[in-house]
């Protein structure tokens, strides 16, 4: 989210009010979906793997919104995008925690809490410098400045995702197998 802040203010033309808002969205559908397993319909019953789809539908209306194919669209799909984005983390989030920390012991919970939220920072700073480097590139442009790839980046975001739900499934299915 830090590159796509950037890349909303400068190849989007974005204000810091808008980039500000979107980012708002995000973090109100985020906890509107860390809170889904409270509502009282069965199919939001706490799943990663429908984190990972919402996730990589939010990513698919990035795509398209950073592609400029429906100029007059850009807008209301970045904020769907947001929107399922916040959804899907938050879905994804809490139930990977407590799936997390639901293996640890009690009288190591402090442990296991600091382990999770290290491995949360890695995987963020991991994040921005991989997206930043399918964004950016390897080097910058000949003229100097960063040529910006927005669909590529969002495209390496929906692959990545892709790849997780493909190897949750394949998990489940093995952990159903008899033995």
């Amino acid at each position: 989210y830090f590159v796509l802040a950037l890349a909303l203010r400068s190849a989007a033309g974005f204000s810091p009010m808008q980039v500000g808002l979107l980012f708002a969205w995000l973090g109100v559908c985020f906890v509107a979906g860390s809170s889904a397993k409270r509502w009282p319909i069965r199919w939001l019953a706490p799943r990663p793997l429908h984190g990972v789809l919402l996730l990589g539908a939010g990513h698919g209306l990035m795509v398209l919104a950073a592609s400029n194919l429906a100029p007059t669209w850009t807008v209301p799909l970045f904020v769907c995008s947001s929107a399922l984005q916040g959804l899907g983390i938050g879905r994804l989030m809490g139930t990977l925690m407590a799936r997390a920390l639901a293996l640890v012991r009690p009288d190591q919970a402090s442990v296991g809490g600091g382990l999770a939220a290290s491995t949360q920072q890695i995987g963020n700073s991991m994040g921005i410098c991989l997206i930043g480097l399918a964004y950016w590139g390897p080097s910058e442009g000949a003229s100097g400045t960063a040529q910006g790839d927005m669909p590529g980046a969002a495209l390496y975001l929906t692959a990545s995702l892709a790849l997780l739900a493909w190897a949750m499934r394949e998990r489940r299915q093995v952990a159903a197998a008899p033995a």
